[in-house]
């Protein structure tokens, strides 16, 4: 296969370089000045981004000949610490304690840098934090162990690389947070080969992506979040998932929580990485390639990285389980589509097909259409969506002088998806343009008007739809160090440019008028009562139509950021940070043919939009500790924040956040906040004009014995239709959605000599109000049962449901309740080997919907609605990854299970319920660094090592399964190479 000589190039290319022993640790630049043990110790943290713990007591009087030049973090604690009985240990990557005890001598290498073996800490220890170290997510305020006072999730460079995933979206996809409807290349019908992230089950857009700290650029097309397919996994060193509402903090969107994805930094010389995998069946294949070079020079730093991402695609017809869209067989209803070829003409309220052989010259060539006579689409349609990456990121550094640097970073990307759908059908009866057949049509041999036609155009090819996006984004600015503040001030610019093709569709308008009478040339009638091929290519070249449509999402952001630390109270440090910010955001539609020659027929279409706006943000914080026991091993202390919001189309808005944590123990600490938080409307859901779509419904109208029932049903409608016309736009009238949220929880921790325990268990719940709702299942579901929105519902003389009119209102209510629960053991043992088990679960107890202040209130905990029927996805009430880690000298070896518990959902037409089985994955991977492949990397694995398939669903639009929860690949081989060039 392809990716297997591309293999074997790489490998031939990568070894054939000079050999280089991989440092565990980097060598950065330090300049530390002679003088106070305790003085020297802060530089260095501050220089390297660590946090350090010590007693300053017993540091007060000892002094160091200070450290100039490019080593370790280790190497330079190991030289101030040289002559003085300290010792010092790695408890985290970037964590250090330093206790009573004789120092190491400097390390030539290491093999890991998170463990230093030592003897037992002295009982008598004392903790003091001193050093003030980059912020973690979630906070301004810079405190070293802050982020123990949170619920943060940090998945590191090595995580990321024993995982084996090639993507941001595919490994955040298996965090036990994220439920509902995120989107991925794994959603082909109503995907756009964009990736979102939905934490608690909540929409995408309440939650927040930050790249380095800051935000980035909704997608340009739908505008409602982040797409995760601009980031590069090959450019990211660790990822931050704050699993807390911080509007406090960030601003807009931060409610379910906050994802921080940190870029690499400090890259030492030139480093290659090339990742290829594929299916066992022969699909799939994926390539990923990268690039990273990198240099520290006398007062300056440049870092710099490239990227290439190819995924092959996977179609409908080539699993077993998505294979036939008739899922009766399972327990589920036959989705095979009413617009067949021949067409399915409605006469009379009975439906006609073409028999066999003829050419439907006369009504007595039809037959009365039976419930098999259905077109199998997915024989035609993409499941997995093939799609194509690159990246680039350029960062610098240059130090104007000891306390002033000048920085700036440039992030661009290209994504490239292309989906595939079958040929386009004509269902005259449900489109927005009136299509009906006139009775003197030049092909209609009813001789009465036609109204409810269904036709597949076979002749026409698949239909398929092309999005490019192209990501901007510089960022320039100036930052002051001092020993007791930093103040930073920052430019950013980002844009977004998004553009869809939509290839062999129908123009509306031309095939409206060639259905008429009337139709003279350059008009050419249209054949639609004919067997497969009636449809010639001079029809075709008039009613067929290519679209494209154009997006662009524009920011702009000044901010200025300080943070410091102005008094020292009885119990321990101060530490305050306040910010201003001005941002602009614009967001524009164009879109060119479609405008100008009529809707597309079954091409969701979209109408124009065009809206900016003007934000000012500003905002403080404080950790204040309040109390201390005298053996320094109890303490509390709370953080104060506040956020202060102005947008020019909606108003003032004020978000407060309490936090405390109390260590109750020496190693136990309670945990807790309550926060405002708040999404401001997406300029989408503001300004665009309309969008055409459609969506899978149930009709209720379509259950014969449920129309004597309902008032708003007259008769029954036909329940072969699944797909109705559903028309949505934008409200410059809506607010900001509004929430509160509580966390209280529990941290314990239990360090041994070789071992280091942590166990987390944090409880969440989040009240939201004000929802921006369109749910178009809701609202058929209330006409039907109350006849209620008439305006909104219209209905064919048939009793088929015609077009529903779904558009946004500030009426909704959700409360999501559950827990989160962590546990990782770290055991050293012989020979520097390193075990590491890690659990990371979370329930979801109840995730209470309402959709008005007039409806109930529906639990959706535990169960499944497609977004294509306006539901929020599968909110299972478990879902959890646990793993297993061995690392040894040269070699690191990962397993990893991940499972969701079963979710049930209401089974289409039947309206009965059913289960969909719980679904459990396992992982491995292997690696290998050492001389016998001259420090060449070499790593290989499996995902989904017994080939699980996911388990079906009767629901689902897409499939007959939940391409958002679960993975359709199979089972999935990969090898991948690193090397570093010094």
């Amino acid at each position: 296969m392809l990716h297997l000589r591309i293999t074997a190039v790489v490998l031939a290319l990568l070894c054939s370089l000079p050999a280089t022993a991989e440092q565990a640790e980097k060598r950065q630049r330090f300049d530390i000045q002679a003088g106070p043990l305790s003085d020297a110790l802060v530089a260095l943290a501050q220089q390297s981004e660590h946090s350090l713990f010590f007693e300053t007591d017993g540091l007060a009087t000892l002094m160091t000949s200070g450290l100039r030049g490019r080593v370790t973090v280790s190497e330079a604690l190991a030289r101030l610490l040289t002559g003085h009985c300290f010792e010092f240990e790695f408890i985290r990557p970037r964590l250090v304690t330093i206790t009573p005890g004789c120092a190491p001598a400097p390390r030539e290498q290491e093999t890991t840098a998170q463990t230093f073996p030592r003897a037992a800490p002295p009982q008598n220890h004392i903790e003091e934090i001193i050093v003030r170290e980059r912020h973690p997510t979630g906070a301004r305020a810079r405190r070293a162990g802050y982020e123990l006072m949170l619920p943060l999730d940090v998945i590191d460079a090595t995580e990321i690389r024993l995982s084996g995933y090639q993507s941001v979206a595919e490994l955040l996809r298996y965090v036990p947070a994220v439920s509902g409807n995120s989107t991925s290349t794994l959603i082909s019908n109503g995907g756009d080969g964009t990736a979102t992230l939905t934490l608690r089950g909540l929409p995408a857009s309440n939650t927040l992506v930050l790249l380095n700290g800051r935000r980035i650029n909704s997608d340009a097309l739908l505008g409602r979040s982040v797409d995760l397919n601009t980031l590069p996994l090959g450019m990211v060193e660790q990822i931050e998932i704050l699993k807390d509402g911080v509007s406090a903090i960030y601003g807009s969107d931060a409610v379910a929580g906050v994802v921080n994805i940190l870029t690499r930094k400090d890259i030492e010389g030139l480093e290659l990485a090339g990742s290829f995998g594929g299916a066992e069946r022969g699909d799939l294949e994926t390539q990923n390639l990268s690039a990273m070079y990198g240099h520290q020079g006398d007062g300056w730093q440049f870092n710099a990285g490239l990227s290439y991402y190819n995924q092959g695609g996977l179609y409908s017809r080539d699993r077993r389980l998505s294979a036939s869209s008739d899922d009766r067989v399972r327990g589920g209803i036959d989705k095979r589509s009413s617009a067949t070829v021949p067409a399915r003409v409605t006469v009379d309220g009975t439906a006609h097909i073409l028999r066999d052989g003829l050419a439907g010259l006369t009504a007595a060539d039809y037959r009365e259409a039976t419930s098999e006579d259905r077109f199998e689409y997915r024989d035609f349609t993409s499941s997995i969506v093939p799609s194509r990456r690159f990246g680039l990121f350029i960062d610098t550094t240059v130090q104007l002088n000891p306390d002033l640097e000048l920085f700036a970073d440039v992030f661009a990307t290209e994504t490239n998806a292309t989906t595939q759908l079958a040929q386009v059908p004509v269902f005259t009866a449900f489109e927005a343009s009136n299509l009906s057949i006139d009775a003197a049509q030049a092909f209609n041999p009813f001789g009465v008007e036609v109204y409810d036609l269904r036709r597949r155009i076979t002749e026409l090819p698949p239909r398929k739809r092309r999005n490019t996006t192209q990501n901007l984004r510089a960022i320039a600015g100036l930052r002051m160090v001092s020993d007791n503040a930093n103040f930073t001030a920052s430019l950013q610019s980002s844009s977004t440019w998004a553009v869809e093709d939509s290839l062999n569709g129908i123009n509306a308008s031309r095939l409206q008028l060639a259905l008429q009478p009337e139709c003279v040339a350059p008009c050419v009638p249209i054949n639609l009562f004919g067997p497969q091929g009636s449809i010639d290519a001079q029809m075709l070249d008039y009613v067929g139509i290519q679209v494209r449509i154009k997006g662009r999402n524009q920011m702009h952001a000044l901010t200025f950021d300080a943070d410091w630390s102005p008094v020292r109270l009885e119990a321990g440090r101060v530490e305050m940070a306040a910010g201003l910010e001005m941002r602009h955001e614009a967001l524009n539609f164009s879109l060119g043919d479609l405008l100008d020659n009529g809707p597309l027929i079954a091409g969701g279409n979209r109408s124009g939009g065009d809206g900016d706006r003007t934000i000012l943000e500003g905002y403080a914080e404080s950790f204040v500790p309040l109390w201390r026991s005298m053996d320094d091993k109890r303490h509390f202390g709370v953080q104060l924040a506040g956020r202060l919001s102005w947008y020019d189309d909606f108003g003032y808005e004020f978000n407060p956040r309490l936090a405390a944590h109390w260590r109750i123990l020496p190693r136990l600490t309670l945990r807790g906040s309550i926060a405002r938080g708040f999404r401001a409307p997406s300029l989408l859901q503001l300004f665009a004009d309309g969008q055409q779509s459609f969506e899978q419904l149930n009709d209720p109208c379509s259950n014969a014995d449920l129309v004597s029932v309902f008032v708003g049903c007259s008769q029954a409608s036909d329940p072969s239709l699944t797909q109705f016309q559903v028309i949505t736009g934008g409200n410059k009238d809506l607010e900001a959605e509004r929430s509160l949220t509580h966390t209280f929880g529990l941290l314990w921790q239990l360090q041994a000599p070789r071992t280091l325990v942590e166990v987390s268990t944090d409880l969440f719940a989040i009240r939201q109000r004000d929802v921006v709702e369109s749910s178009a299942q809701f609202i058929v579901n209330r006409n039907a049962q109350l006849g209620a929105f008439p305006e909104r519902v219209t209905r064919n003389v048939d009793g088929n449901l015609s077009t529903i009119n779904a558009s946004l209102q500030n009426i909704g209510q959700r409360n999501v309740t559950g827990v989160d629960f962590t546990a990782s053991m770290s055991h050293t043992l012989r020979d520097q080997q390193q075990l590491i088990i890690a659990m990371n679960t979370t329930y979801i107890g109840e995730f209470k919907d309402k959709f008005d202040p007039d409806t109930p209130t529906v639990d959706k905990a535990g169960s499944f609605s497609d977004e294509a029927s306006g539901g929020l996805g599968s909110l299972p009430h478990w879902k959890w990854n646990l793993s297993l880690s061995w690392q040894a000298q040269f070699w690191q070896w990962h397993y990893n299970v991940y499972h969701v518990s079963e979710v049930d959902e209401l089974i289409p037409i039947l309206r009965t319920r059913r289960t969909i089985d719980s679904w459990t994955n396992h992982n491995t991977h292997i690696s290998y660094f050492g001389p016998l492949t001259r420090w060449l990397r070499v790593s290989a694995g499996v995902k989904n090592i017994f080939d699980e398939a996911p388990p079906f669903s009767a629901a689902a639009f897409n499939d007959s399964y939940d391409g958002r929860t679960y993975d359709i690949t199979g089972r999935y081989l990969y090898l991948s190479l690193e090397k570093k060039l010094d």
